[in-house]
């Protein structure tokens, strides 16, 4: 993504693809100026098939985008990126304030795209709040899936959620992003943080192949019933063995639930009908109220969350504040390995096993995740003088 101006907007995107294996090849534009909340896909039915979908910007100001209707769009290289398709619009036309698209495609190379319609939410959108916390906004929202069977050329949606609750303000160029991924059987799972009876919970939503109703969702985190600390900005993944991951940053540690955070995995071997119990993977707890925006009270730990599963481990990446202060902002990136043992168990099944956790041993009855190492400090956050 190429920066400018002093509200850094977006002028380019620009991809490299490991043709060889060894060495990134020179970048090519991939969009023009504009392009918000780029998003980068692989089909795996075709492993030349790449898919990019951002948001499609007319006009903003400090802190927001000016005015209402501007689109999701999604466009296709069949190239490997070499070359892209003029892009097609994801979003209904009626849906005017629409942000933080998160694409996956299936196995047989179906393209869906989930993303929030934030209806009325002038607050946020237009940045009426000028940048500053306070309350969130006290309407609701809607979390929605489109579908493309295509690649990509016509859409169809259905609608996960229409009673999301604003969990916070956010500068509109930099929203809070829910999670999606695609089973190999065609399962469907969407997840993002709502308020649950009062408390911002993961919540969990699932649709079966050929099924249209996504149902009510499945509160993931294993704090108490009515526990108020925060769990939220979730990633999902799927391991080819159908494990279900979900990442999270989590508050349970800090009662007054305003800055102490860490960051937990739970996983599901059921196919998200019910999740283990957490593994914490920070090595100590960390002050959400660093990064961007803090000085005004609106402080950005940013889309920097991933989660890739396979058979035997998880690989969690996160942003991570211990090294820096309010003053500072300075923000880097953490990881952990996660090693499951006794794959394919199921939850509560009763099988004893060891965490591991810098040098700890813990019993645990269930299924149980090792986290193998943490390094605190393995890529430093690149960010520029400046943000949105």
């Amino acid at each position: 993504m190429t920066l400018e101006g002093s509200g850094n907007t977006p002028s380019a995107a620009w991809i490299s693809t490991l043709d060889d294996g060894e060495k990134l090849s020179e970048p090519r534009k991939a969009l023009g100026p504009l392009s918000f909340q780029v998003r980068l896909t692989a089909d795996p039915s075709d492993p030349d098939r790449l898919y990019l979908t951002w948001l499609d910007v007319s006009d903003v100001a400090l802190y927001s985008i000016v005015t209402p209707g501007n689109p999701i769009r999604a466009a296709r290289s069949d190239d490997r990126g070499r070359t892209w398709s003029a892009g097609s619009r994801v979003s209904d036309p009626r849906r005017e304030r629409v942000l933080a698209p998160q694409p996956a495609t299936g196995s047989e190379g179906e393209l869906y795209v989930l993303y929030l319609d934030v209806k009325e939410d002038r607050l946020d959108y237009e940045g009426l709040h000028d940048g500053a916390g306070g309350k969130p906004y006290d309407g609701s929202w809607e979390l929605v899936l489109g579908r493309s069977d295509d690649g990509g050329e016509t859409w169809s949606e259905s609608v996960v959620e229409d009673r999301i609750v604003p969990p916070q303000r956010f500068v509109s160029f930099i929203p809070p992003f829910p999670s999606l991924a695609v089973g190999d059987d065609g399962r469907l799972y969407a997840a993002f943080d709502g308020l649950s009876g009062g408390d911002r919970d993961v919540l969990l939503w699932t649709l079966d192949a050929g099924d249209s109703d996504w149902g009510n969702p499945l509160r993931v985190n294993d704090t108490a019933a009515h526990d108020e600390t925060s769990q939220y900005l979730p990633k999902l993944s799927i391991a080819s063995d159908g494990r279900l991951d979900i990442l999270y940053y989590d508050r349970r540690a800090d009662r007054a639930n305003d800055r102490l955070t860490d960051v937990s995995l739970q996983a599901s071997f059921d196919r998200g009908e019910s999740f283990g119990p957490r593994v914490r993977l920070s090595e100590r707890s960390f002050d959400s109220r660093v990064g961007f925006g803090s000085e005004r009270g609106l402080p950005d730990l940013g889309s920097r969350i991933g989660l890739l599963s396979n058979d035997s481990r998880a690989l969690a990446v996160w942003t991570d504040t211990r090294a820096g202060t309010p003053a500072s902002g300075k923000q880097d990136i953490s990881s952990a390995v996660v090693t499951v043992l006794g794959s394919g168990a199921s939850v509560g099944s009763g099988l004893r096993a060891a965490l591991r956790f810098g040098g700890a041993a813990l019993g645990l009855l269930g299924v149980a995740l090792v986290a193998s190492r943490v390094v605190p400090r393995v890529l430093p956050l690149a960010r520029s003088a400046r943000r949105p």
